[in-house]
């Protein structure tokens, strides 16, 4: 399967999962279906929203390099944020990582 079919999954099924729990509080039904949803997917809002924001900025890259080295931050910055469980971390270490990456030549 290529790289833009995965990305693409992951995206609509996080994009899913949030979507429904959003819908949960304005529909007439809305507490029984936010009760029938699992902890664990709960879990999976913050990171939900958050892959939105960085998906959007990574695949609006024009170069390969670009892409390459937001790759590469992406998935150093998820292993931070998996460690750390702070958001602040998270964003700082990576966009620090980032300006590292882009201003040093290789």
């Amino acid at each position: 399967m290529s790289q833009d079919l995965w990305i693409a999954l992951c995206v609509s099924l996080l994009g899913l999962i949030t979507f429904l729990y959003r819908y949960s509080f304005v529909s007439s039904q809305g507490k029984k279906v936010a009760q029938r949803i699992p902890p664990s997917f709960l879990m999976l809002l913050g990171p939900a929203t958050f892959t939105a924001i960085v998906i959007n900025n990574l695949l609006a890259s024009q170069k390969m390099t670009d892409f390459h080295l937001k790759g590469i931050v992406l998935c150093v910055s998820a292993f931070v944020a998996y460690f750390t469980k702070s958001i602040m971390a998270t964003l700082a270490f990576g966009l620090i990582f980032l300006y590292y990456l882009q201003n040093t030549p290789f």
